[in-house]
């Protein structure tokens, strides 16, 4: 018997006619009842479609008359939503418990009511239709069964082609592109194909003899252990490698593994695919985005230094009239050239192409440094709203591929809203994703860094968002971008063990989601010196510098610390000097950029003469050396980046005099 229509059960006349004036007026048959008896007598003469049921009524009430109806396996499942004045927590358990979808509180709109109604008469109609479908795909899996039979016949000779396949299989691993490797729990190699010997160089009967670890150049024996009980754990895995070649070198692989039980043996199989050329071209790739990047904060470079230049210029100007506190225009005049130096670091460390160095970070700050530097490039139209939480540990990861994350994802909303503006929302903090949510994020349980980046523009359709993250794909016109940004972001945040996820809908705004997975190492604490003590000490220093002005600075201030200055702007004349007098000067410090002779080739010439004589390198920039590591590796004892402080050449000065 097909249900009909919607039975309203309620002893309170004003509310049962309010319920059926509304039903009634949006064209649905209604059939009312003012208790649970009679109400069941109209369910075994015509079941309805739908049951509205109070709870509280005489004879019996709502909880018994659902438990009633659901009880008959012909009623069980017509949808029944309670109607109630109550709130009570309890209550509304209970009337799931027993049975009811929905719960609709009194007093009640006639709107809501109308759309819970329709949503789950909508829902039981598709129920019924399913059941028929399912019915119909019963009858016809009865037909299909009877196929099977005849086609048992067609399968024997299906198997006896597939052993015939099997046969060919070694020739086709054989003359595959990718390496392929069988390998036994032990990590022991039992079978390698061609392209693998091609790869590295070895013969054979060479890898036959040798285990996972004795070719891996990236993983230990221990490691590599634990990566097999992994695999043995998930069944199979996609990751990226370096193997060693014979002659030297290594060799970029993706290796396809996967675990198989094969005539009753545990194995595993693994693909190796040379991705050389990938890993080349992704850095290419990387390096051409950050200088897009580059260009796109040019005029934020230039309206923070156009800044801080007014800040140096007032500063000094009121100095030279005598206005003022000498003191404090001093101080904001050091403030300014402090900003500007790490103005000049963030432009450099952001578009310097660089080795990859992992190091223990709080990525929280850098986020606020990456906003400080957008808000310059943000229009008035454009509000920015931040929500940083600092201290919640710290992340094992390149800094630099940090800073280009935040500002790629900061540039896209700024572009998404337009010259109309918006809100910029970005928020980071500290979560614990538990298994389930972990899996849904493609991630492990445990601590991460959330990051927010969202925005009020114009939104992305589902069909973009399932390319945004690959390279070269761009929605923008011609001249536009080079559609890197956001496959950089995905790519580095996946380097590091962390994921990207984006939400968005047309004229909704987008929401980027980054986590990054938090190290449970932590960088030990270093006992900090007051940065504003200035240190005493003596000795005769040779400061060479093509700038005359800095060269009269540094040399009244080493004079006023207790040193002998000697201070020179041509490094050949201070060439010559040291050869003439090599035991004079306990200290050399040079510039790297000077006409004639760099400083490298100036501290290579004095080593000649006094290998143990220290060298400071003071410098603004060079292609050279251009960090810490490099200078050391040249021969320098310490490094001074330009524009730097009285105090830390004083200190850079003590620390090598003690030592020396």
């Amino acid at each position: 018997m097909r249900p009909k229509g919607i039975l309203i059960v309620e002893d309170n006349l004003p509310s049962l006619k309010l319920l059926s004036d509304i039903l009634t007026e949006a064209g649905y048959p209604i059939r009312p009842a003012n208790n649970g008896m009679v109400a069941m007598e109209a369910l075994l003469s015509e079941p309805p479609e739908l049951i509205l049921l109070d709870i509280s009524m005489p004879v019996m009430d709502g909880f018994e008359f659902c438990r009633r109806v659901k009880a008959l396996e012909f009623l069980h499942d017509i949808p029944i939503l309670f109607i109630s004045g109550s709130t009570n927590r309890e209550e509304r358990v209970k009337g799931f418990e027993v049975g009811a979808v929905d719960f609709i509180s009194k007093p009640f709109q006639s709107d809501e009511l109308l759309a819970r109604v329709n949503t789950h008469l909508e829902l039981s109609r598709l129920r019924r239709r399913l059941e028929v479908q399912v019915l119909q795909r019963t009858n016809d899996l009865a037909s299909i069964n009877k196929r099977l039979l005849q086609e048992l016949e067609e399968r024997k000779k299906a198997e006896t082609k597939l052993r015939n396949l099997f046969n060919r299989y070694d020739a086709i691993i054989s003359n595959s592109k990718d390496g392929f490797w069988i390998v036994d729990l032990d990590g022991r190699i039992l079978e390698v194909n061609k392209a693998y010997l091609n790869m590295t160089g070895y013969s054979r009967e060479e890898v036959l003899t040798k285990k996972i670890a004795d070719l891996e150049g990236v993983e230990n024996p221990e490691a590599v252990k634990k990566h097999i009980r992994k695999l043995l754990e998930k069944g199979s895995e996609t990751f990226e490698t370096r193997h060693r070649k014979k002659q030297g070198g290594l060799v970029d692989l993706e290796v396809t593994a996967n675990y198989l039980e094969f005539e009753n043996e545990k194995l595993l199989f693994a693909f190796l695919r040379d991705i050389s050329a990938r890993i080349e071209m992704e850095k290419r790739l990387a390096y051409s985005q950050r200088m897009e990047a580059v260009g796109t904060l040019a005029g934020g470079i230039a309206h923070d230094f156009n800044n801080i230049l007014a800040i140096i210029m007032g500063n000094a100007e009121l100095v030279q009239y005598g206005v003022g506190d000498l003191k404090a225009n001093m101080t904001n005049v050091l403030k300014a050239v402090e900003r500007g130096r790490e103005l000049v670091l963030q432009l450099l460390t952001f578009s310097r192409e660089k080795k990859k160095e992992e190091i223990l970070f709080d990525p929280a700050p850098m986020v606020k440094e990456a906003l400080k530097l957008m808000r310059s490039l943000l229009p008035s139209s454009v509000i920015v709203k931040e929500s940083i939480i600092e201290g919640g540990g710290q992340v094992l990861w390149d800094p630099t591929q940090w800073h280009q994350v935040v500002m790629n994802l900061c540039t896209n909303a700024r572009h998404a809203m337009g010259e109309k503006g918006g809100v910029l929302t970005v928020q980071m903090s500290r979560i614990y994703l538990n298994e389930e949510h972990a899996a849904q994020r493609l991630l492990e349980e445990g601590l991460y860094f959330e990051l927010m980046v969202k925005d009020t523009g114009v939104g992305i359709s589902l069909e973009v968002q399932e390319h945004i993250f690959e390279p070269f794909f761009t929605t923008k016109e011609i001249g536009g971008g080079t559609g890197l940004g956001l496959s950089v972001v995905y790519g580095a945040v996946k380097n590091c063990g962390g994921a990207v996820f984006v939400e968005s809908a047309i004229t909704q705004g987008s929401a980027f989601f980054v986590y990054l997975p938090i190290a449970t190492q932590q960088v030990s604490r270093v006992e900090q010196t007051d940065p504003n003590a200035i240190r005493m000490s003596s000795g005769n220093v040779l400061f060479v510098d093509d700038e005359l002005e800095l060269v009269n600075v540094v040399a009244s201030f080493l004079g006023v610390i207790g040193y002998t200055p000697t201070c020179l702007t041509n490094p050949k004349e201070a060439l010559e000097l040291f050869r003439n007098h090599p035991d004079r000067f306990d200290v050399v410090i040079t510039d790297q950029v000077m006409p004639e002779l760099s400083g490298d080739e100036l501290a290579r010439e004095i080593h000649q003469i006094r290998p143990e004589r220290p060298i400071i390198l003071c410098t603004g920039y060079s292609e050279r050396i251009n960090d810490e590591t490099v200078a050391e590796s040249v021969g320098f004892c310490t490094y001074l980046l330009k524009p730097f402080s009285m105090n830390a050449l004083a200190n850079s000065l003590y620390g090598v005099t003690l030592t020396s």
